[in-house]
């Protein structure tokens, strides 16, 4: 190879390591391990434990796992009272509900006597009560008295949900169109 050049790589200037930094990375990794190797429990004589080496404990996610994962309060079945808040710290309903007090009264007044009677109502607004059942009520519905049976499953609505106010007849019939004759 007569006046050839041999060509050597080498890096643009200004972007090689210095050797320095090299040494400074090679140093902290050497420390990191010698850290993880020693042992950070001793006992009380100054004696340090062995440490025992063993397999790592592998511990892979499991779809199963996020009902531990979770805390306590997301965990909870929203739909079960007692586990989102102890029942003793119910918060207790805003406000009561409304009862006639001439309803109540008569109702009350039956309870106590064994009487069961027919009661008229003008009141739809009152909530049915547990001391109602049993009862027969007439609602008013704007023109006659609708008798009303309360039973279980109508405590908790109000008395008029029971009785319609308005009877549906039929809608109007169509007007038969006409052609206008014009001129």
């Amino acid at each position: 190879m007569d006046g050839g050049q041999i060509l050597v790589p080498m890096s643009p200037p200004g972007h090689a390591r210095p050797q320095g930094r090299r040494t400074a990375l090679m140093l902290a990794l050497a420390t990191v391990a010698l850290l993880a190797v020693l042992p950070w429990t001793s006992t009380a004589d100054g004696a340090a434990t062995p440490n025992f080496v063993s397999a790592p404990q592998v511990a892979l996610f499991r779809a199963a796992d996020a009902a531990t994962r979770l805390p306590e309060p997301l965990r909870a079945d929203p739909n079960q009272w007692g586990l989102l808040r102890p029942l003793e710290k119910k918060r207790a309903p805003r406000k009561p509900p409304f009862i006639s007090l001439q309803l109540l009264n008569k109702i009350t007044r039956m309870n106590k006597e064994g009487v069961k009677e027919t009661i008229q109502c003008w009141n739809r607004a009152s909530t049915i009560i547990p001391a109602m059942i049993g009862h027969t009520i007439a609602l008013h519905n704007g023109r006659d008295f609708i008798p009303v049976s309360i039973n279980e499953g109508m405590v908790g609505y109000k008395l008029g949900d029971f009785v319609p106010t308005h009877t549906f007849k039929a809608h109007p019939k169509a007007a038969k169109v006409t052609k206008y004759k014009g001129r």
